[in-house]
């Protein structure tokens, strides 16, 4: 029995031309909503898909292209696992024929893909699982492929690929409580079709994605059958009247009728995750290694809920708004979930009057929209403590994939309950016409406040900016730190804004300027799509590695850590020399945006050196860059010097000109320099001429002074010494100044290290001439052998640490006794000169090959990650790796010539190929089976 509302359940297709017509005029339609990125050369240069995306599709297809798989990444966070990383999506299928376009394109044609594909399953979702009308299904494919959530995710694409199947998933399960509770063929077929729907959304890259689709066709499987009334039992007995007094939809689930699809269900689930196993293996391995090992706080949980006072503006269109400002994030596209008004319309009938699919849909939409809402529902607490794996995802706005496939469904019914009374209402079908029309309409106009309408021009993409053209230009093995940010704005603006005049419109040329800023600063994750070694990286998932994180803890406080990477976020000074050489860190990218200019003389305030008395800061200037100069101005401030009185000399400055005569001045509180944070009645001297307030603190300045030549001279030294009693001289910046022509040189001040700036244009690159290399030799005698990592922070904390001669090694506990701990070596007495050298003859993302030459006892250490599937040969014979410096790998070498391999061939990967291949092979022999089963049958008699 049906309602007469809807279309009966046995309705069967008018013909299949009617699919390929669907089909094809959902290709339209979504070619339509995508057409400013499928029919012109723009790109999508804004957020994740950029900084984030576009590197990774990038290096995945480069390695597929040379048939090989990309395992390992050597170029964030100081190498870290690729494929395991699943949000690389190295084994997703959909991207393998996309390999061999340009990497901007082919994200566009997966966006319009799988845009296409979710309309698709819809369509088949509600014309063959719920027997609608061809045009209901239609509409309800139009309203799911051109909703607000589907086109606000192609920023994220892994998220958009493993959406896109979820209405596929509704599709199986439509058909599950028509299935025979028995173990025939049509339920393993309909098991293996789950399994492979939920396989796919794995290796889509987005684990969240699969895990709201497991629960929510769980949810929408399970409304449908408690919406179920069988025929109630004979009352035989008193047993049997207890049961007939249950209501029918619990009876039918607790029946083996009704526990017959959870159960297929549940098989789908188990198959999935057999044949992602290839992925998900290795993901499992690095998610134990992550900070999200042990679940995130509930505060990060929430975190990207859906606030109910923006529900206006996440399930309605917003015409003419700034959703950036509604919201009050430029994220706000994980919050739109639009489908029209009159989507909304027509949902709302659909669900007055779709009685046999009501509650099934109802139970998607408001389920999904009441978890979206996430820190707002007291029930999300409770399934973050009770539902395994809750605690694994944050951003609960994302279960609104729940609303839009649940809204989508009561479109369609809504449309068909209609197309069914207009049978006896001619002048009805014009109006369903109508109203059809206005959905496409609504949404195509709708989708222009979603940044994937604004693409800009390709040299967002694939022009190269100044520095990632220095760093490029190169040799050699090193890696670079930035620490830039992106408020400055580029010196060629007005010539971009002049130059695509007319051609990008505001928002397209906002995103050009941004990802020009970006490529500049090559941050976050754009070092690895110019194979550049960086010390920083992003990543919302399970990178970085827990060590990287504690590795952080060198240079930031524990409270300013960022979980996710950012170092340069964090940054405000360049790092100390020493932790910098640990990390083989050659170069750092800084903008001017706390630089100053003061009477037209600029000073480079990047660097900051405190000299306590007697301490001197010394810099020689090339003699390939002569500067004739009539004066010096210092920068600086004091530190502690509260109680010094006016004309107290705090400094000693030394000035040699190129024939060899020194000029010599001495600098006094309250006339050249001052207390930093200066406070009337709290300091004994008065201040000095401010110059420039501290870039954090407000209260905070530094100090002018200008130190006039006796005559004109080509400057070759300059030497500052501290001689305040009891505080610090803290020199900012020195700059050359010739007053004749105007003209000035800035110089650096770093307390350590041979620095020099290299780069000055709208951000400043300087070399670190005096780094360690990546692989180098330590002294035996400077080990330092800890327990654990904890201890191995604390040793390279300590101030007396000496990167290149002392190593950090941690004890394995597996072996047969304690290893002691080098006493002498833990004290910071390790003096000896270098055990030996170390040259990196190959350096591959999978193998490094070293020559190391020895002349006594040491440790070579490779400044890489240490990793799980890193094995290491020494002269052909294995030896065991030692995790050295808390993150990187050391070996022990005795004196000689040795040849060293490193190679990565991680466990997990063969492990989860056997999963796989054993869940493949087995269902393929089911298929087999039931093959030959069906044929046997079948012969006659």
């Amino acid at each position: 029995m049906t309602d007469q509302n809807e279309s009966p359940i046995g309705h069967a297709p008018h013909g299949r031309w009617l699919d390929a017509l669907a089909l094809v005029g959902l290709g339209v339609f979504v070619l339509a909503l995508f057409a400013r990125l499928a029919f012109t050369n723009r790109v999508l240069a804004t957020g994740d898909v950029y900084t984030y995306f576009t590197p990774y599709r990038d290096f995945a297809a480069a390695a597929l292209r040379e048939g090989k798989l990309p395992l390992w990444n050597p170029y964030l966070f100081l190498g870290v696992p690729f494929l395991a990383n699943s949000q690389a999506a190295v084994f997703y299928p959909l991207h393998w024929p996309l390999a061999w376009l340009s990497t901007p394109r082919a994200i566009v044609w997966t966006i319009v893909l799988h845009a296409w594909l979710g309309g698709v399953f819809t369509y088949g979702w509600l014309r063959h699982g719920l027997r609608l009308r061809p045009l209901a299904a239609w509409l309800g494919g139009i309203a799911f492929a051109g909703s607000g959530f589907i086109g606000g995710h192609v920023g994220q694409i892994n998220q958009l690929n493993a959406y896109a199947w979820f209405p596929a998933l509704l599709w199986v399960a439509s058909a599950l409580p028509g299935l025979k509770p028995s173990p025939g063929q049509k339920g393993i077929s309909a098991a293996v079709l789950i399994g492979a729907i939920f396989a796919v959304q794995l290796l889509a890259g987005h684990t969240q994605a699969w895990y709201i689709s497991a629960i929510g066709v769980g949810l929408y499987l399970l409304a449908h059958l408690l919406g179920a009334v069988p025929a109630p039992a004979a009352p035989s007995n008193g047993r049997v009247m207890a049961w007939s007094r249950l209501p029918g939809g619990l009876r039918l689930i607790l029946s083996r009728a009704g526990a017959w699809p959870l159960l297929i269900l549940a098989l789908g689930l188990v198959i999935g995750l057999g044949l992602a196993a290839i992925q998900l293996v290795p993901t499992l391995e690095l998610s134990a290694l992550s900070p999200r090992a042990n679940g995130m706080t509930y505060r990060e949980v929430v975190s990207f809920s859906l606030k109910p006072q923006w529900l206006p503006w996440a399930l309605l269109p917003a015409y003419g708004q700034n959703l950036a400002a509604r919201f009050g994030t430029v994220a706000y596209a994980e919050y739109v979930a639009y489908l029209g008004v009159s989507g909304l319309l027509l949902a709302m009938w659909g669900a007055r009057v779709g009685k046999r699919w009501r509650w099934p849909l109802l139970a998607l939409a408001l389920g999904g929209l009441a978890l979206a809402v996430g820190a707002y529902n007291p029930l999300y607490y409770l399934a973050y403590r009770v539902i395994p794996g809750w605690a694994l995802f944050r951003a609960p706005a994302r279960w609104l994939l729940l609303y839009t496939a649940g809204m989508a469904g009561l479109i369609a019914v809504g449309v068909d309950a209609l197309q069914a009374r207009a049978g006896q209402r001619p002048r009805l079908r014009w109006l369903i016409w109508a109203g059809g029309a206005l959905l496409v309409v609504e949404l195509l106009v709708a989708s222009n406040l979603l940044p994937h309408t604004h693409p800009t021009a390709p040299a967002a993409v694939t022009s190269l900016r100044n520095a990632p053209a220095y760093l490029l230009s190169e040799p050699g093995l090193w890696r670079f730190l930035s620490m830039s940010g992106i408020t400055y704005d580029p010196g060629d603006q007005a010539d971009l804004a002049h130059l695509f005049a007319g051609q990008l419109d505001p928002a397209a040329l906002y995103d050009l300027i941004v990802a020009s800023k970006q490529k500049e600063i090559v941050a976050p994750n754009l070092p690895l799509l110019w194979r550049l070694s960086s010390v920083d990286g992003y990543d919302g998932g399970v990178l970085p590695l827990t060590r990287y994180v504690d590795l952080q803890r060198l240079f930031v406080p524990d409270d300013q850590l960022a979980p996710d990477g950012r170092l340069r976020e964090q940054l405000r000074r360049v790092p100390p020399a020493p932790l910098l050489d640990l990390l083989n860190t050659r170069f750092i990218i800084t903008d001017k945006v706390f630089d100053v200019w003061v009477d037209n003389v600029y000073y480079d305030l990047q660097f900051s050196a405190p000299l306590a008395a007697g301490e001197t800061w010394r810099q020689t200037l090339p003699a390939d860059q002569p500067f004739e100069a009539t004066a010096l101005g210092v920068m600086s401030h004091l530190a502690g010097a509260a109680s010094l009185a006016d004309g107290t000399p705090v400094a000693a400055v030394r000035v040699q000109a190129a024939d060899g005569r020194w000029t010599a001045f001495t600098l006094r509180a309250g006339q050249d320099t001052a207390e930093g944070s200066w406070r009337a009645g709290a300091v004994a001297h008065q201040p000095a001429r401010s110059a420039h307030p501290w870039r954090d603190h407000a209260d905070g300045q530094d100090y002018l002074t200008v130190l006039t030549l006796t005559a004109p001279s080509q400057i070759v030294t300059v030497e500052v010494t501290g001689t305040a009693p009891g505080s610090d001289f803290v020199l900012q910046g020195v700059s050359l100044i010739d007053v004749r022509t105007g003209s000035s040189q800035a110089l650096i001040t770093p307390a350590q290290g041979d620095w020099r700036r290299v780069h000055s244009g709208d951000v400043k690159i300087y070399e670190k001439r005096d780094v360690l290399p990546r692989a180098y030799v330590a002294p035996a005698t400077g080990v330092i052998e800890v327990a654990d990592a904890a201890a191995a922070l604390e040793a390279l904390r300590r101030p007396d640490f000496a990167p290149g001669q002392q190593v950090v090694l941690e004890a394995d506990r597996s072996l047969p006794a304690p290893v002691a701990i080098n006493r002498d070596a833990s004290s910071g007495q390790a003096t000896a000169a270098a055990a030996g050298r170390a040259v990196i003859e190959r350096y591959a993302p999978e193998q490094v090959v070293i020559s190391a030459t020895l002349t006594a006892p040491g440790i070579l250490v490779l400044s890489d990650t240490h990793y799980p599937g890193w094995r290491a040969t020494v002269d052909g014979a294995p030896v065991r790796i030692e995790q050295a410096n808390l993150l990187f790998r050391g070996l022990r070498l005795a004196p000689g010539v040795h040849r060293v391999v490193f190679d990565f061939a991680p466990a997990s990967l063969m492990q989860g190929q056997r999963i796989t291949f054993i869940t493949f092979i087995t269902l393929l022999g089911l298929g087999v089976w039931f093959l030959l089963r069906s044929r046997i049958s079948n012969l006659p008699s």
